[in-house]
């Protein structure tokens, strides 16, 4: 009648029943190969009950199944995180996703936006980017962060406009929250803002693409400075024009520091 323990003992896949979609949060996979594997297991029980990742529009336009594929980065525990092995990974990570903003948008659902499941922390309000560019700043300059300092100096300002902290594009509840009982100090970071991809092959590049970005800024000196857009974010990034543009700036970035 219990659930299993929270720890680096046991791992398991979880199968809940959301409105118009099944919910599956995958157990934890050390490799990309692993993360593929599991999930042509996982396509392959789906097709075989009749499920599909995506659906069809009235008029036939395929679109994917909703809720979204988000991805969950972390460690086999909390001390090998590498939010805390390189505790300035983390806001690295905020700022690079916040200069491309393909990221947030190449691979995101129908909806994006302020008022969306996965809004960027440029979205909620120009206050709010503000405070969140200073503690970037004074996070850098910091000799040594400790876990829940790195998580108080993040947490308020990735949320939504509401201050819902799991309504955002990164989720950090289970960073080092000690009011999450039991499941809020485990090192690890969410990324939000991808749809349901259509195939195993599909995920795992996604997957692999964001994964070759945390270990390229956990071992670089990437800047933290955040770029307020503006009115440019929508207007522009609304294009795909652009957005395939700055993907390919992504690409070339990681390319040239070696991790192509």
């Amino acid at each position: 009648g219990y659930a299993p323990p929270v720890n680096d003992q046991v791992a398991w896949t979880t199968v809940t029943p959301d409105p118009g979609v099944l919910e599956v949060n995958m157990a934890p996979c050390s490799t990309v190969t692993e993360f593929h594997t599991e999930q042509r297991r996982l396509h392959a029980a789906a097709a075989s009950v009749g499920l599909s990742s995506c659906q069809l529009f009235f008029h036939g336009e395929g679109v994917d199944s909703g809720g979204g594929q988000h991805l969950t980065f972390g460690g086999m525990s909390p001390q090998t995180s590498p939010f805390f092995i390189e505790p300035r990974l983390l806001p690295r990570l905020i700022a690079y996703l916040n200069r491309h903003p393909a990221l947030s948008y190449w691979f995101a659902v129908r909806s994006v936006g302020s008022c969306s499941q996965q809004p960027r922390p440029d979205e909620v309000s120009a206050e709010s980017l503000d405070g969140l560019s200073v503690n970037l700043d004074r996070l850098h300059q910091q000799p040594a962060i400790d876990p829940e300092s790195l998580w108080r100096s993040l947490s308020p300002f990735l949320c939504d406009r509401f201050g819902n902290t799991h309504r955002c594009e990164i989720n950090v509840e289970k960073l080092w929250n000690p009011y999450l009982p039991g499941r809020g100090c485990l090192g690890l970071a969410e990324l939000r803002a991808f749809r349901m991809t259509r195939s195993a092959e599909d995920g795992a590049a996604v997957a692999t693409l964001m994964r070759t970005l945390i270990a390229w800024l956990a071992n670089g000196d990437a800047p933290a400075e955040m770029i307020d857009w503006g009115a440019r974010l929508h207007d522009r990034f609304s294009l795909p024009f652009y957005l395939l543009r700055d993907l390919r700036e992504v690409l070339a970035e990681t390319r040239a520091a070696g991790f192509g």
